[in-house]
């Protein structure tokens, strides 16, 4: 996605969030929309399978919401794990494997 998809997804996202009369359920893999919702409108995926979704949790008035949920990620702090890390190495096998499969 480049950088103006991803400006104009934030756009769409804040205007639907501000009219919208129902709920209004959206994924994304893009953290844009973290910066146009408001924090407690965010429900989180975990790795847990019996706590799938938290809220955030800790979160200041001025913490910076993409920022937050990429340290949650990396240092945890929140009620659940949101990520199981993964090893460069398995990353690099899976990517040499691909790449034998079209020799």
């Amino acid at each position: 996605m480049n950088l103006t998809q991803e400006y104009l997804l934030g756009e769409l996202i804040e205007i639907i969030y501000e009219s919208a009369k129902e709920q209004f359920i959206f994924t994304s893999h893009n953290l844009r929309v973290l910066e146009k919702l408001p924090y407690k409108s965010i429900i989180l995926t975990t790795i847990n399978p019996k706590n799938r979704y938290i809220r955030f949790n800790g979160v200041k008035p001025n913490n910076n919401i993409r920022d937050f949920y990429y340290t949650s990620i990396m240092l945890g702090g929140q009620k659940e794990t949101l990520y199981n890390e993964t090893k460069n190495y398995k990353i690099k096998r899976a990517f040499r494997k691909a790449g034998k499969m079209y020799e």
